[in-house]
C-alpha cells in the first residue's frame, strides 16, 4: 500500500451553523409511533401515523419526530403538516409487512442560498385526488415551497425513489 507524502493539508474550519444547517432530509412514514413510554421510560409502538426517522438498525421502527434541529424551521412546519394531513384525512402509512398502506416517506430540500423548499412525498400508489388537495394545502400555507414533486413507488423495497414521478405545483 502506497504511502501518501508532501500533502498539504488545509486546516479544517467549522461552520457557524451548528443548527437548522440541512438542505436536505429524508422521512419515513410508519403505521405506528416508536415513542416514549412515560411510565417505564421505554420506547415503544403506538398505533398512529408516525413520520421520522428509523431507529439505528431497525427498519420497521420509526421514531415520530415533530421538531428537528437539522433542517430549518420551516421544514419542521412541513414535517407536521404532511403528518397532520394523513392523520386528519385517514390516509394510512405503508406497511412493508402487509404491502398496503398510502405515503412511504417525506424528502423536504432547501436552497440555502435561493430559499426555495421542494417536497417530495414518496407513496405507494398513483393517487391524484390525495396528491392534489395536500399539494394545494401545503402551498398555501406555506410560500416558500416551490415545488412538490410526487414519487410513487410500486416496489416493495423501502427506497425514497419511485417507478415515476409526477409534479403537482412548480417545475419539478
Amino acid at each position: 500500500m502506497a504511502a501518501f507524502r508532501a500533502i498539504d493539508l488545509k486546516e479544517i474550519l467549522p461552520s457557524d451553523n451548528i443548527y437548522f444547517y440541512r438542505n436536505k432530509l429524508e422521512f419515513s412514514f410508519s403505521e405506528k409511533a416508536w415513542i416514549m413510554d412515560k411510565n417505564s421510560a421505554s420506547l415503544k409502538d403506538v398505533p398512529s401515523v408516525a413520520l421520522g426517522f428509523h431507529v439505528p438498525q431497525r427498519w420497521d421502527k420509526v421514531l415520530d419526530v415533530h421538531e428537528c434541529f437539522l433542517q430549518s424551521e420551516v421544514s419542521n412546519s412541513i414535517l407536521n403538516a404532511v403528518r397532520n394531513f394523513a392523520i386528519l384525512n385517514n390516509i394510512p402509512a405503508y406497511s412493508q409487512e402487509t404491502q398496503s398502506g398510502y405515503f412511504r416517506n417525506l424528502v423536504i430540500r432547501e436552497g440555502k442560498n435561493t430559499g426555495d423548499v421542494m417536497v417530495n412525498v414518496v407513496t405507494f400508489e398513483d393517487r391524484p385526488e390525495i396528491m392534489s388537495t395536500l399539494s394545494s394545502e401545503l402551498t398555501k400555507r406555506f410560500p416558500e415551497i416551490t415545488t412538490v414533486v410526487n414519487n410513487v413507488n410500486l416496489r416493495k423495497s423501502q427506497v425514497a425513489v419511485g417507478d415515476f414521478e409526477k409534479v403537482y405545483y412548480g417545475e419539478g
